[in-house]
């Protein structure tokens, strides 16, 4: 078995708009290991693009816990990205 080279547990994110709160992600678990391929699939507002935006560093950090590879953490600050 490989190590864990991206790790979630317990991730969610909530948008909020117009007074309305909309769970985007809820208690997300994932790892992927080291050569492991990986397809995310789901229906349309899913979370599919909320999740790789967090996994890519491209929004800010939610809460839960995020283990990424140590080039990256550098580029993701919990706090200085939109979202």
């Amino acid at each position: 078995m490989n190590s864990a080279l991206l790790e979630l547990e317990g991730v969610s994110r909530v948008f909020s708009g117009d007074g309305v709160a909309t769970e985007a992600l809820a208690d997300v678990g994932l790892k992927i290991g080291a050569g492991e391929f990986v397809c995310i699939t789901g229906a349309s507002g899913s979370g599919k693009t909320t999740l790789l935006n967090i996994l890519g560093c491209l929004d800010r950090r939610p809460p839960g816990r995020t283990a990424l590879p140590v080039r990256m953490r550098p580029r993701c600050p919990r706090t200085t990205l939109p979202g």
